[in-house]
């Protein structure tokens, strides 16, 4: 059962073009796995939202980082967005959670195609951190895409962990993805297992396209994020 925490901001900055990351105090009895997210909510917002004062965001730091729990997101400019925009640190946040089943399975023997679409690559980074870190060997290759190199989140970081690991590849796109960044990944379709996250209509495009190049349904996990 989940759990409501309260907590503050400890961190704010822009880490890509429109793109926002906060960070907070983790919760000494928070226990999360990499790749699962959180309701962050505000007792009292700045700007009228009519979706209420609370959004669901995966977590984008490792579960090894015991001081503080980070989200991402795009400024959309809903009332909830700027009120977030404008937190200041030590600003208050109520926690809960976590919730999803989005982390990798027990297996260590599989391969994983990981297919981020803009800030669709906050479960990832928790992944492919906790991965590298605990030197867990699980290959790893991120297709990583977005509308310019400008509004690439995380890009420095990502780079990092690319080159301080012997499993994990990362491909930059500009742009959308098609089937040609998809196909030479297929090598063995029976070990491997892919995983999409993005916004809607990219998640259902890719997942149709890998289906149509050979991919079995049952081997596609998909997560959609939807602006707000």
């Amino acid at each position: 059962m989940s759990k409501v925490y309260t907590s503050k901001v400890i961190r704010k900055g822009e880490i890509a073009e429109e793109t926002i990351s906060i960070s907070v105090e983790r919760p000494p009895s928070f226990e999360f796995e990499a790749g699962q997210y959180v309701q962050l909510g505000v007792e009292a917002p700045l700007y009228p939202d009519p979706k209420g004062s609370s959004r669901v965001f995966s977590i984008a730091s490792s579960p090894l980082n015991k001081n503080e729990l980070e989200i991402a997101f795009r400024n959309t400019g809903s009332g909830f967005k700027k009120t977030l925009f404008e937190l200041r640190v030590g600003s208050p946040v109520l926690l809960e959670g976590p919730f999803g089943h989005f982390v990798l399975p027990a297996q260590k023997n599989l391969k994983h195609i990981f297919i981020a679409g803009g800030i669709g690559i906050t479960p990832f980074l928790s992944i492919i951190e906790t991965v590298v870190n605990n030197k867990e060997g699980i290959p790893i290759n991120l297709l990583y895409a977005n509308r310019s190199t400008e509004s690439t989140a995380f890009l420095k970081k990502l780079e990092k962990l690319e080159k301080d690991s012997d499993c994990v590849n990362v491909d930059f796109i500009v742009g959308r993805i098609e089937a040609q960044h998809l196909e030479k990944h297929i090598l063995n379709l029976n070990d491997t297992i892919w995983w999409i996250v993005g916004p809607p209509t990219m998640v259902t495009e890719v997942s149709c396209v890998l289906q149509q190049i050979g991919v079995l349904q049952k081997t596609i996990r998909t997560e959609a994020f939807i602006g707000y």
